[in-house]
């Protein structure tokens, strides 16, 4: 600053009597989005697995723009709660927040309950029916399951997107609506377009798909996860349940095919049976009946993997297995496991 003799002096930003300028469009102080880790911790997100935290970044820093967002990942793996963090970290935050599971409502409805109907549309529609676009007016529209919607009803998706209109059944114009779209889908996108059961143009209309990992690849976060859900359990119950560190080993050795979602569940049905205070690994209910490929249970690569030591493990277990399952006979032994019967041999003399 200028004083009358032409000397600059130092300007006190700090001062509350210097105006605060904030860029073109900012929202109101109170209403200014939080920090990354603040809103991460507020909705409960846990986590610090470099793929989780890298694609939850992404899709905060996605959230100030209004662009249409495409969530990939496997059932479980948590894609509503990323398409809420980018709703709350959004100029939209204060407006709603509306949640659909395409994969519930017959074909016949989806397209009623997707734009509105009005009344005398079909047989049945005896008022007339705002549909979620209307509902989220203003705010966000997660559509989950974006691969189970009609093809007819994904290219009146299309034009929503691409224009902000909307036409209900039964009427013969069209409205506007101001609403932000985040999608999701489990499928495989490759064959789903290829299948025709996802339109291509769809889509490549969002401009940014983000790809959670599964838990299967970030299996240090699965103790602080499950402390997570039975912490929150104790609370809701006044208990005071807590895992064995052999029940922590084996949670992160279940191949986990329902993701973070099946992970809750067997800690809160496990902490619930458990007839003491520690959950040791047999009282870990894990959902056997889901089949998953041995694929699934591959552990991650990280420093201080050694592949010829895992392989020779797995070579180890399967060999005994296979004695096991022979009653003992060397010979069948190494049928099962189509190796011969000296190999079986010299394994059992190295572990003698």
């Amino acid at each position: 600053m200028f004083e009358g003799d032409g000397r600059v002096t130092d300007i006190d930003f700090t001062n509350p009597q210097f105006p605060q300028i904030k860029p073109f469009g900012a929202l109101p102080e109170e209403d200014e989005i939080r920090d990354f880790q603040a809103l991460s911790a507020e909705l409960n997100i846990v986590g610090n697995h470099e793929l989780f935290v890298r694609e939850l970044k992404t899709a905060f820093t996605m959230a100030e723009y209004d662009s249409p967002i495409l969530l990939l990942g496997e059932t479980g793996v948590g894609k509503e709660v990323f398409a809420r963090l980018m709703h709350r970290a959004s100029k939209r935050a204060t407006k709603p927040f509306v949640t659909v599971n395409c994969a519930a409502f017959a074909e016949a409805l989806i397209e009623s309950q997707l734009f509105g109907h009005r009344r005398g549309a079909f047989t049945g529609a005896d008022r007339d029916h705002k549909g979620w676009f209307e509902e989220a007016d203003g705010g966000t529209l997660f559509l989950d399951e974006i691969g189970e919607m009609p093809a007819q009803c994904q290219a009146k998706l299309l034009r929503t997107i691409q224009y902000g209109k909307i036409q209900k059944l039964g009427d013969s114009k069209e409205s506007t609506v101001n609403v932000r779209v985040i999608a999701a889908t489990n499928v495989d996108v490759k064959r789903a377009i290829e299948e025709k059961t996802l339109r291509k143009d769809l889509y490549y209309r969002f401009e940014a798909k983000i790809s959670i990992p599964t838990l299967r690849d970030r299996r240090n976060d699965i103790p602080k996860l499950a402390h997570h859900f039975l912490e929150q359990w104790n609370q809701k119950h006044q208990k005071q349940r807590r895992l064995s560190q052999q029940a922590i080993i084996a949670l992160m050795k279940h191949p986990w095919p329902g993701n973070v979602r099946e992970l809750q569940g067997v800690v809160i049905r496990s902490a619930q049976l458990c007839s003491g205070k520690v959950v040791e690994p047999e009282n870990l209910l894990f959902d056997e009946v889901l089949t998953t490929s041995g694929l699934d249970a591959l552990p991650e690569p990280q420093e201080g993997f050694s592949l010829n030591e895992y392989f020779s493990t797995v070579r180890g277990r399967l060999i005994e297995k296979a004695i096991k399952r022979s009653d003992g006979n060397r010979t069948k032994a190494s049928s099962l496991l189509g190796i011969t019967p000296q190999a079986v041999s010299q394994y059992l003399r190295s572990h003698e």
